[in-house]
């Protein structure tokens, strides 16, 4: 996925943001934030990527488990094949269901999942050094 279009993500994710805390303007999130109007809307216009510091408070305030919400803006960026494209799709479908049982079930599969992994390749690793 190209830069332009890991803007259009975290763009969706601050409107959706204002959207479920009550229609905010984007003076209202910006003063709830401590982030400035202008520089929500250039957020929110793809001109700017925010810091990670501007994401965890959009995302803190909106609720959204910051691991996540930074998380997949970066496995976004690298999703080349529609394979990768679908698993995000259904990540996404979860996250927005707005169910915290669901997204932490989510979360610790995948976490659950990845330690498997790691552990796979680690024995792996140090098989072939014997």
């Amino acid at each position: 996925m190209q830069p332009t279009d890991l803007k259009k993500e975290i763009s969706d994710w601050i409107k959706h943001i204002r959207e479920i805390k009550g229609d905010l303007s984007q003076d209202e999130l910006g003063k709830k934030t401590g982030i400035h109007k202008q520089q929500i809307s250039r957020y929110e216009r793809g001109l700017s990527h925010p810091r990670e510091k501007q994401i965890k408070k959009i995302a803190e305030y909106g609720g959204i488990p910051l691991k996540l919400f930074i998380a997949e803006q970066h496995i976004l960026y690298e999703a080349k094949t529609d394979r990768d494209k679908k698993i995000l799709a259904l990540m996404r479908e979860i996250l927005d269901s707005g169910d915290e049982k669901d997204v932490d079930f989510l979360l610790d599969h995948l976490e659950a999942h990845i330690k498997l992994i790691r552990a796979s390749k680690k024995k792996d690793e140090n098989k072939g050094g014997i």
